[in-house]
């Protein structure tokens, strides 16, 4: 995954972990998805599933009435953003609460999925990080676009030692 001048990271460029992508996008079990409809701004938590043997590719997983997929379907450029949450820091006061955290930014343009069986294969693949997946009571096959990434930044938050942080209390996490 490239960095650009577009995901270069500018506040504690330190943080940037570009060789995690994979192991954050692997790991991870929503994906925030961000788009414009008529000028107006949307995030909406999808579903996904990444595969690290095609890592040009996040496939997003929806409804089959999901607007923000039938939106993003023709091309329209996105971001997608996959954040894991490795621990909260808490501080003597709250101005220095903190988390700890892996993230994955991606930039591109999604395109539907549109044949049945490749649908079908990518819910199932999807399933399998889910407790007990019930494959077989579908009546139709799910809603999916596929973001093929044009840029992408990575960061991490890992929190500071002790005694380099004034008023650490403690890190849960």
């Amino acid at each position: 995954m490239r960095l650009t001048e577009r995901t270069r990271i500018k506040n504690h460029p330190e943080r940037a972990v570009p060789n995690e992508a994979v192991e954050i996008l692997s790991a991870g079990m929503v994906a925030h998805l961000g788009f414009v409809e008529d000028g107006q701004p949307y995030v909406i938590p999808l579903s996904y599933h990444y595969d690290a043997a095609r890592p040009d590719c996040l496939y997003l997983h929806g409804s089959i009435r999901s607007r923000a997929l039938e939106l993003i379907a023709d091309g329209d450029p996105v971001c997608v953003t996959v954040t894991l949450v490795d621990g909260l820091v808490f501080s003597r006061t709250a101005m220095n609460h903190s988390i700890n955290y892996r993230s994955v930014v991606l930039l591109g343009k999604a395109k539907a999925v549109t044949d049945e069986s490749e649908k079908f294969r990518l819910f199932e693949e999807g399933a399998k990080v889910l407790p007990r997946p019930d494959l077989g009571h579908r009546l139709q096959p799910p809603s999916n676009c596929r973001l093929r990434r044009d840029v992408s930044g990575r960061s991490a938050n890992r929190g500071v030692e002790r005694q380099s942080a004034p008023g650490w209390a403690y890190r849960a996490g």
